[in-house]
């Protein structure tokens, strides 16, 4: 129980700014990094994917806070490994002191991710392409494109007879139910927003969670789109319940995939 508890804990606090390398560690080698503070909530939990020695056992004590929150080390050995069947990666950091700390890098869920590249890490053109999910029908030839979901969001490209429509569908937490809502609002980086005001909005009980999940999926025009590649997103509002997006160049680098 607890450690569902705090797996939960995690899915809401980590801060997922840093850019997360996905299934290619490998461009970490040899960058100097920062490990990135924990939300005030986890800290005196500690840090559990950090561990003193390259076993990376579940059972290692976790790192306190105090001594690896914001501080620096070099990326300087990457091992890839399997855990529960999924591949993992063990990454040597080593401080200007000499200190050695391993790093138990999940490759599938960003928001597990507790690095930061100094000075920023730049991801190659189209990096975020291998992601995207291609399925053709066998009878029609009808193709179906789809991103993987980044907090909460994903998009969608359908493909019938050479004509292709773009979808955005994103869900949202509220604390009441309300059928018939309408009402999608995205705040971009540009200070521009789009606004969906019919579109309508299903809602749900929250499986797993309180409250209720509601959920909008609708068409972009070719102008969202544009706006949705050069402008990331950074806040939604789904009727009258709102959700800010930490990462919103992901969702901006998933939607330029789906247009090549």
């Amino acid at each position: 129980m607890k450690k569902i508890l705090l797996v939960a804990l995690i899915l809401i606090s980590f801060n997922t700014q840093a850019q997360f390398p996905g299934k290619h560690p490998e461009i970490l080698l040899n960058k100097d990094v920062k490990v990135i503070p924990l939300s005030q909530t986890l800290q005196s939990i500690g840090y559990s994917d950090f561990h003193k020695n390259d076993k990376v056992s579940i059972s290692d004590k976790s790192i306190k806070h105090e001594i690896l929150a914001d501080k620096n080390f070099k990326v300087t050995d990457i091992k890839p490994y399997e855990k529960y069947g999924s591949s993992r990666y063990i990454l040597k950091l080593e401080g200007a002191d000499k200190t050695v700390f391993y790093y138990d890098y999940d490759p599938k869920y960003d928001f597990k991710y507790q690095l930061e590249v100094i000075g920023g890490l730049q991801l190659p053109e189209g990096f975020y392409c291998e992601d995207i999910v291609i399925e053709t029908d066998k009878f029609t030839g009808d193709i179906r494109k789809s991103s993987p979901t980044h907090e909460g969001v994903y998009f969608l490209k359908s493909t019938k007879n050479g004509t292709s429509t773009y979808y955005l569908s994103i869900k949202e937490r509220g604390a009441t139910p309300k059928v018939g809502a309408t009402g999608l609002i995205l705040l971009l980086t540009n200070g521009k927003r789009i606004e969906k005001p019919t579109v309508p909005i299903d809602v749900k009980v929250n499986t797993g969670g309180d409250g209720y999940m509601y959920n909008a999926f609708v068409s972009l025009t070719d102008e969202d789109i544009k706006l949705l590649i050069e402008n990331q997103i950074t806040d939604n509002r789904l009727y009258v319940f709102d959700g800010t997006i930490k990462n919103g160049q992901i969702l901006s680098e998933y939607l330029k995939c789906l247009t090549k």
